[in-house]
């Protein structure tokens, strides 16, 4: 199960995953984790991001031996990014975008079409649809888009 958890948290970086069976130890693999550039809370979330995967890993690990839990996949690694979200200061409290909302989804190929013409088409990746609403404002959208590149 963490082998599955850390592939599909590196997906965009698949050396990184691989960089996990040359290594002697966690340790070792800590200290070679590449830096990331970019807004400062991606940096920031990029580097919260294998301590979170260890730690929650670790706790579903433990939930399974000592209290008989079963954790799936998904919710260990939904439970890793809002861990590192919540870290890295990411969601601050008593923040409420109301009306942003946005749809994140792997896909193998996808496009745009406008008036029956592709305007922007990509292979496998990641698509993220973002509704904005007219009561959003530009800080919102400032706020939140380094979390979508994050993944």
């Amino acid at each position: 199960m963490a082998l599955q958890v850390w592939k599909n948290l590196t997906i965009a970086r698949p050396e990184i995953f691989s960089s996990l069976f040359i290594v002697d130890s966690l340790q070792e693999w800590l200290v070679a984790w590449p830096k990331k550039q970019g807004p400062e809370i991606t940096v920031k979330v990029w580097q919260l991001l294998p301590y979170a995967a260890i730690w929650i890993t670790w706790k579903s690990r433990n939930d399974k031996v000592f209290r008989n839990r079963e954790v799936s996949r998904e919710r260990i690694i939904r439970e890793v990014k809002a861990t590192v979200c919540k870290r890295s200061g990411f969601v601050k409290k008593g923040l409420q975008i109301k009306s942003m909302r946005a749809v994140v989804q792997r896909v193998t190929s996808a496009s745009v079409e406008v008036e029956g013409h592709i305007v922007s088409e990509i292979g496998p990746g990641l698509v993220v649809l973002v509704g904005i609403h007219e009561s959003d404002v530009e800080s919102d959208v400032d706020y939140m888009y380094p979390f979508y590149l994050s993944f």
